[in-house]
């Protein structure tokens, strides 16, 4: 008789933790050097606008620019099908598929296009730099020569020639904002790396830090609120992406809506597979490039990074992470615990203040890339739109999506969200300031190509480094929310409680209602 014996446990959190050096304080991500945030709204004419206005103003330019961006942007059209997924390739066979990519020769894409499979379906939308000619009648290009004409060659040479460009992404007031606030937010709650995640753990020393050149003397801030949350961190959030969710581990069935936000073309995103809009959308839309990092991929041999003799330049170094702030989504494989909200969004006093200014300040972002959604996805966008009103906990955030993941100054190795195979697309994006990428990455092999931190120099009001943050909606939570009203998870617990429907019609409109008359239970006096 033969015995199989016990299978190895893997090292545990603490075990992980204590194999890495010590967090130190001056290890802290520091506050920005800014009195206020970029404003990032549109303004037009020369009449003054109130807020408001210009809020909804900003919101349909990105609309506008979502169907222009159906209306003349290249096709490209791909020999698979998304409806039975083939051909399927294992991570294993895209890894040689990925180093071919990284070569500085190879093409790099700059042009806005929408890929689709050989019944017409969605399987990439790329909104970036396209030609102004409202005339022009879009290419429709082969899989095998996709990158013909739209390169980032192409597009330099196009400007060169004063031929007129448009940009379909964000604008860099809104990326500008989106790495501002960013900081902000990790500065009150502090980030910590998910050690378990093997789309983000470095080769490195320690890879809770991300180490910078700083050119001169630079003083740094911290908040003064955020001490005793580090302490609480380094007790239980360590453990998030295990414990909460099956979206804090893998973040499964979603659609991904890269962008990147405070960079130019330095982080090209290699996108091996396919997408579509089924299974769950996680939107990502990622800020921190030319201005913060540089491409290591692109750049060797640059000696642009190389300081002057005459300024001192020293290294520090600053904590990394991921946040998953997520209104509704399960414990990982627990399916039958129900929905919970995520710790990172109201773990304690620090993190829910912060989670709701966080969620505030990005709100008319947010609003411009579910705008451009909708158009691109109406379907898909109503279904998440449904799931969110009913799961929603903090106002603050627009949706349609459920969750948001901060990927604080992290490498994002080649991956699949979840899964081990899945068809290929080869292409390798630009990424520039503002770009956005439209796929679902629980489908497609996807990752951006290593970069290193810029120097930071004597005023800069940031730090260096690449931010991503990515907007989904766990395919769980979605199912689990169908037919549910609104405010179903903040009204029940996650039906954990009794839900009170009132059975009759009241004045809800009137200002204070709900206080004047207890939701209903009293006279309303006027």
């Amino acid at each position: 008789m033969t015995s199989l014996g016990k299978r190895k446990r893997g090292p545990t959190i603490a075990e992980l933790r204590r194999t890495l050096p010590k967090l130190e304080d001056g290890d802290r991500v520091p506050l920005p050097n800014l009195d206020e945030f970029t404003n990032d709204l549109v303004a037009r004419g020369p009449r003054s606008r109130s807020v408001k206005s210009l809020r909804e103003q900003t919101v349909n330019r990105a609309r506008q620019n979502a169907r222009n961006f159906l209306k003349y942007a290249d096709v490209i059209k791909v020999p698979i099908s998304i409806d039975d997924l083939t051909p399927k390739v294992t991570q294993a066979s895209v890894e040689e598929e990925y180093q071919r990519l990284l070569n500085p020769n190879h093409p790099i894409q700059a042009m806005s296009a929408r890929w689709i499979d050989k019944k017409g379906k969605p399987l990439l939308f790329y909104l970036a730099h396209r030609k102004l000619l409202p005339n022009r009648v879009p290419k429709t290009l082969s899989w095998e020569r996709q990158h013909e004409g739209r390169t980032l060659k192409d597009l330099k040479r196009l400007r060169r020639k004063g031929v007129g460009i448009v940009h379909d992404g964000l604008t860099r007031e809104q990326c500008e904002k989106l790495y501002e606030v960013s900081q902000r937010y990790a500065a009150s709650t502090q980030p910590v790396m998910p050690l378990r995640d093997k789309r983000h753990l470095l080769e490195s020393a320690n890879p809770r830090v991300m180490r910078y050149s700083v050119l001169g003397e630079v003083e740094h801030d911290y908040d003064v609120v955020e001490e005793l949350q580090e302490r609480e961190d380094e007790g239980s959030q360590g453990e998030d992406e295990e414990l909460q969710g099956e979206d804090g581990g893998s973040q499964d069935e979603d659609e991904e809506l890269q962008g990147e936000d405070g960079g130019s073309q330095d982080e090209d995103e290699e996108l091996q597979g396919e997408d579509g809009e089924s299974q769950g959308e996680e939107e990502s839309t990622d800020h921190g490039g030319s201005d913060y990092c540089e491409d290591e991929s692109e750049h060797s041999g640059d000696d642009s990074l190389v300081e002057e003799d005459h300024v001192e330049q020293h290294e520090e170094q600053e904590r990394c992470g991921v946040y998953h702030l997520v209104h509704s989504w399960i414990q990982q494989k627990q399916l039958e615990k129900g929905l919970y909200i995520s710790h990172n969004l109201t773990g304690s006093g620090v993190r829910i203040a912060g989670a709701r200014r966080y969620l505030d300040e990005t709100s008319t972002t947010v609003r411009c890339i579910a705008a451009m959604f909708e158009v691109l996805y109406p379907r898909v966008y109503k279904k998440y739109k449904m799931a969110f009103d009913a799961g929603v906990w903090l106002e603050e955030d627009p949706g349609p999506w459920l969750g948001r993941a901060i990927v604080y100054k992290l490498q994002t190795h080649l991956h699949l969200d979840t899964g081990d195979e899945g068809p290929t697309l080869k292409a390798k994006l630009a990424y520039a300031p503002g770009d956005i990428c439209i796929f679902e990455a629980w489908r497609i092999f996807h990752a951006v190509s290593k970069w290193t931190p810029k120097p930071m120099a004597a005023g800069d009001k940031l730090t260096p480094g690449r931010i991503s943050t990515v907007l989904f909606c766990p395919k769980a939570s979605e199912d689990l929310l169908k037919g549910k009203p609104s405010h179903w998870g903040i009204d029940s617990d996650y039906g954990r409680w009794p839900l009170v429907v009132l059975s009759y019609s009241a004045p809800k409109k009137l200002p204070h209602w709900g206080i004047h008359s207890d939701y209903g239970h009293r006279p309303l006096h006027k």
